[in-house]
């Protein structure tokens, strides 16, 4: 295989010689894709070039009239603007159907005639202004035309009361005069204590609040007693000895007494047999004050005897000036057994 080869010789001169190269490439190059972009390439006469938007255009151009739409894409662009709404071939046939008189399409005749209007006293109702009546009344008062209220056309006497519109008599009307109306009471405390004065205590007056101290007050010689009463509620308590047990205790709490007492007891007692009886003793510091011997029937709890005793006590010299109070209770036979529901045992000054 012959080589050819060819030696090109750069005269200098920058014409009339062989290329070098083609792109890149040498020896018999012949054209490819990619030598030339339209950016290189001068447009000529029916031969031009499209931008990127114009030829998404052309993408977007259906091809099958000049016009590229059909008539329905025309009437949904067209009344997609303002104003230009559907006019459907129903509502073209009620247009026809306007008379075109009058935009309400009716007139006075046609309105009467679908619904006719009564007359009063024989005159239409149609237009404006007013329907005379003639009611019957020849005049008010004696007052004949057109009639006003006047003062004197009707009295109170004439005249209905209605809810929370009421008359008041010549005597409430005068206490109404003589009320103040500075305040709801219409008294103040000045007033009050004028009309009825109030009078003092130990020198302190009885008006406001707190308390009035009273002097030269002796709880021991007046013969005040703390805890002096004792009493039981409905819970039943049972003892079956003959010595007595004592149920109730109550002592003036080291007040120091020089003068009787009263006492006073209540007690219901029963007991469960008939050969026996029921005792109840009242002892201070001890010492029987007051015995009692009761004959008791054999009873249930709904059917007993009840007992008050009240008598006059001095203290107990055991006692030192002091009462100490106690209730005994019980029966003369051991086996037996009494029964107390309820008792009260008190103690009060001997007036």
């Amino acid at each position: 295989m012959g080589v050819t080869i060819r030696i090109h010789q750069d005269t200098g001169g920058g014409a009339g010689g062989d290329v070098d190269s083609f792109n890149g490439r040498i020896g018999d190059v012949v054209s490819q894709s990619g030598d030339y972009t339209t950016a290189q390439v001068m447009q000529t006469p029916d031969k031009n070039y499209v931008t990127d938007s114009e030829k998404v255009a052309i993408g977007n151009t259906s091809g099958t009239n000049t016009g590229d739409e059909t008539p329905l894409s025309v009437k949904t662009k067209y009344e997609s603007n303002a104003n230009t709404n559907a006019f459907t071939d129903t509502e073209k046939t009620k247009v026809t159907n306007l008379s075109g008189t009058n935009t309400g399409d009716e007139t006075t005749l046609s309105i009467q005639t679908k619904r006719p209007l009564k007359t009063v006293e024989g005159q239409s109702l149609e237009g404006v202004g007013d329907v005379s009546v003639n009611i019957g009344v020849a005049s008010f008062n004696g007052r004949l035309g057109v009639v006003v209220p006047v003062l004197g056309d009707y009295t109170t006497a004439q005249v209905t009361e209605s809810t929370d519109k009421n008359y008041v008599t010549d005597a409430e009307s005068t206490v109404i005069a003589n009320t103040s109306g500075t305040n709801t009471g219409d008294e103040t405390t000045l007033s009050i204590q004028t009309k009825r004065p109030l009078k003092t205590v130990n020198g302190n007056s009885l008006e406001g609040s707190g308390d009035v101290p009273i002097s030269g007050f002796d709880p021991v010689a007046e013969g005040v007693l703390t805890d002096y009463e004792s009493t039981q509620d409905d819970t039943i308590s049972s003892t079956s000895s003959a010595a007595g047990v004592t149920y109730l205790n109550l002592n003036t709490s080291g007040a120091i007494i020089g003068e009787p007492y009263k006492f006073t007891l209540s007690v219901s007692v029963s007991h469960n047999a008939t050969n026996s009886n029921a005792f109840i003793d009242i002892k201070d510091f001890g010492v029987s004050v007051l015995n009692q011997i009761y004959t008791v029937e054999p009873k249930d709890t709904n059917n007993r005897t009840w007992v008050n005793l009240s008598g006059e006590v001095l203290p107990n010299p055991l006692g030192a000036g002091q009462f100490q109070l106690q209730l005994d209770y019980g029966t003369d036979d051991p086996s037996d057994t009494t029964t107390i529901y309820f008792a009260y045992l008190s103690l009060q000054k001997v007036n």
